[in-house]
């Protein structure tokens, strides 16, 4: 799950090397990974942002750099509980 934006910026890689993933579009994505954090979502959902907002609520990071385009100013990373 991912802000709108944020999934397409990283749509291309995700098809790429995560098919299993489906998307949930969020307005806040670190809102949702603190949410996350907190159990509010199933164990197997993941937040895609930034990496210190998934690691400044205790989430691991299972990829980094995932966005398509390498020059894009905000790196993303797939996180889980």
């Amino acid at each position: 799950m991912s802000h709108p934006q944020a999934l397409r910026q990283t749509k291309c890689t995700r098809e790429k090397n995560f098919k299993w993933l489906s998307e949930l579009e969020v307005d806040d994505q670190a809102k949702a990974a603190k949410c996350l954090s907190e159990g509010q979502y199933p164990e197997n959902y993941a937040v895609i942002c930034r990496k210190n907002a998934g690691e400044n609520v205790g989430l691991t990071l299972i990829a980094e750099s995932i966005e398509d385009d390498p020059t894009n100013e905000t790196t993303f990373g797939i996180f889980v509980k």
